[in-house]
């Protein structure tokens, strides 16, 4: 029965594979019109150190603070946990997600996470004042998660994740739904996992009229008696950035031999959307000792981000306590280093 399981997923497996690169192909030569046409583009940015540090895809990974790989992820572990990440992003943007996972026994888990991108302030420049007006405006996107996810089975796992998004610019502000559907097929004997989601279910997004949209234009010093009439921006809707993950994780078994029993995780992930290229990642993680892990990650086919690198450190502190620190550290090419941190608390 198990061997036919296996049989199957690997089928679906090559089969999904063989779709994606075929798809792929056919569209490499429209792919770049497809890129910034969705609303929302903030919820491609990945999360969780340690998923990016193995090249940032992470729907097969068994750690619940891959939530956001994977919804199913969330019930990897059946204890309460507490997760709070920082970090940096392109020119400066403050990166911060706080997670809170809570066991309702019965196999089921229930976590709420906060994602927020501030982007900082921007001053105010005009055709009649380039230079700047002393004026600062800021940006900010804002994602509000609920996460239930529970075992089928002693090795099938499903979540499902609702999010509540809002993005500001000024003084104009777009905000709706969306919906992330995973599956996880867990084989905790062997440390084989196999994921899959499809992530940003929603409908169309489009900004709110703010005061701002209506303006009337000045007069023109070059032809006097012109008319002045009033301008309105179009506000149109776009998609969210809907995207299918698939990833895969082997996590090599060592003899115990107490803190120095050792172990190696392998993890793959591909995916794909509507807006976003065809791409794959592949990381290694090693732990030399129980406490310690040392990771490197590739991805491919994206413009920024494909060398990765971190640790992680383990620390009990108490019976059913413990503390765990994560760093990643992504190439961003000519933008530098993006580094982001978590700490997480598991009791």
């Amino acid at each position: 029965m198990l061997m036919t399981v296996k049989k199957n997923i690997l089928k679906i497996l090559v089969s999904l594979l063989t779709l994606f690169v075929s798809g792929s192909a056919l569209a490499s030569d429209w792919e770049i019109f497809r890129k910034g046409t969705n609303a929302n583009a903030f919820l491609l940015i990945g999360t969780d150190p340690r998923t990016m540090a193995l090249g940032g895809e992470g729907a097969g990974l068994l750690n619940s603070s891959a939530i956001y790989w994977n919804p199913a992820n969330a019930i990897s572990n059946s204890r309460n946990q507490l997760q709070h990440e920082v970090g940096n992003y392109l020119l400066g943007m403050d990166h911060q997600i706080t997670s809170v996972h809570i066991g309702l026994g019965n196999s089921q888990m229930l976590s709420v996470t906060i994602n927020n991108l501030d982007m900082g302030q921007e001053e105010i420049t005009t055709v009649l004042e380039p230079q700047g007006t002393e004026q600062y405006y800021s940006s900010q996107a804002l994602a509000l998660s609920l996460n239930y996810a529970r075992f089928l089975t002693d090795r099938v796992s499903v979540g499902l994740q609702s999010k509540y998004i809002r993005e500001q610019i000024w003084l104009e502000q777009a905000q709706g739904f969306a919906w992330d559907i995973g599956f996880k097929y867990d084989e905790k004997a062997s440390g084989f996992a196999l994921g899959m989601t499809i992530q940003n279910i929603a409908a169309l997004s489009q900004l709110e009229p703010g005061p701002r949209t209506t303006f009337t234009r000045r007069d023109d010093d070059a032809n006097p008696g012109s008319d002045n009439i009033d301008a309105v921006y179009d506000l149109k809707k776009f998609p969210l950035p809907l995207v299918f993950r698939m990833g895969l994780s082997k996590k090599v078994h060592f003899a115990s031999r107490g803190f120095f029993t050792p172990g190696i995780l392998v993890n793959m992930g591909f995916s794909d959307g509507l807006t976003t290229p065809f791409g794959a990642s592949i990381g290694l993680e090693v732990s030399p000792v129980k406490a310690l892990m040392l990771r490197l990650g590739y991805q491919m086919n994206r413009d920024l981000g494909e060398l990765s690198a971190g640790f992680g450190l383990s620390i009990p502190l108490s019976q059913g306590m413990r503390l765990t620190m994560d760093y990643a550290w992504i190439d961003m090419d000519y933008f530098g280093a993006v580094e982001r941190y978590q700490l997480s608390l598991e009791f």
